[in-house]
């Protein structure tokens, strides 16, 4: 490559290398970088660093306000105020199915219902309980038969929302045709003769292009991390619904039995040990309870 002299300046983030700006002299004799220049160039790799932090940091705030932990009066259930588009745009999918209790509930436009309902059964077989991502189905579940194959669904996200696996939200993202950039062809390798495995260096590092076909954009690490806390808040939401669900039927037959016993003015009056349970829908998610 003829390359005389080179510096580079590494950009770090959260503690790891983020990425490096690479500087090559070329010519007959190698140019040396002052020091003041060297110091500038540090300044700009720190700089650079901190205004990443602070760019992912922003980014994560933003998703956590789509996701609210106090009850309030305006979002009784209190435990997310996200909507379908809303959970679909913080997590960059196409469209995804919500599963509780054996009921779904369709996020988005899905153009391939058979795909997103074989999807729908394999994930509750496997009872899956942590949060998994998958650019490409097919390799990253290789036990999934579906005769027909996958055409549109290509990656998901998924969201247990209880200790079982048998709730959960599944958000998926279309595949497609990428190129990806390479700065040389990383497939090549040059190996120096009269040794084995003694990598020689690239002789280039010309643009090569690579065609990615199947496959769906990457998940972030904010992304994750957004549903790791969705995981968190959101089922512990829908444990507390499933055992107040779970002990209705029971007061009720108590109370029953108490007002056959004993007349009406034996009965407790004091609202204040009264519990209100109150049902929005028939969704497990979207019920609550409240101690007046």
């Amino acid at each position: 490559m003829a390359v005389r002299s080179s510096m580079s300046i590494s950009i770090n983030a959260f503690g790891d290398l983020w990425g490096l700006v690479s500087c090559h002299g070329y010519g007959s004799k190698g140019l040396r970088v002052s020091f003041p220049i060297r110091k500038m160039c540090r300044l700009i790799g720190d700089t650079a660093s901190r205004n990443i932090e602070k760019l992912s940091y922003a980014s994560r705030l933003q998703a956590r306000k789509l996701i609210n932990t106090v009850p309030t009066e305006a979002n009784p259930s209190g435990y997310i105020i996200a909507s379908s588009d809303d959970l679909l745009k913080l997590f960059d999918a196409d469209f995804g199915l919500l599963s509780i209790r054996g009921e779904t509930k369709i996020m988005g436009k899905v153009e391939h219902t058979q795909e997103a309902l074989a999807m729908l059964e394999y994930l509750r077989l496997r009872k899956i309980t942590s949060v998994i991502t998958s650019q490409d189905i097919r390799e990253s579940f290789p036990d999934l038969v579906y005769q027909p194959g996958f055409l549109v669904i290509s990656g998901l996200l998924l969201v247990p929302l209880s200790v079982s696996g048998s709730d959960f939200i599944v958000f998926f993202r279309k595949g497609g045709v990428r190129e990806v950039k390479w700065a040389g062809n990383p497939y090549e390798k040059f190996i120096k003769e009269g040794t084995t495995g003694y990598l020689e260096p690239r002789t280039s590092f010309k643009t090569w292009s690579e065609t990615v076909v199947g496959k769906c954009r990457e998940w972030t690490e904010e992304q994750v991390e957004t549903a790791a806390v969705l995981c968190l808040v959101y089922g512990k939401f829908i444990e507390v619904c499933h055992c107040i669900t779970s002990l209705v039927p029971s007061l009720t037959r108590r109370s029953g039995l108490e007002t056959k016993g004993g007349s009406a003015a034996d009965q407790p009056t004091d609202q204040a040990t009264a519990c209100k349970f109150r049902s929005r829908s028939a969704h497990p998610a979207q019920c609550y309870y409240q101690l007046p």
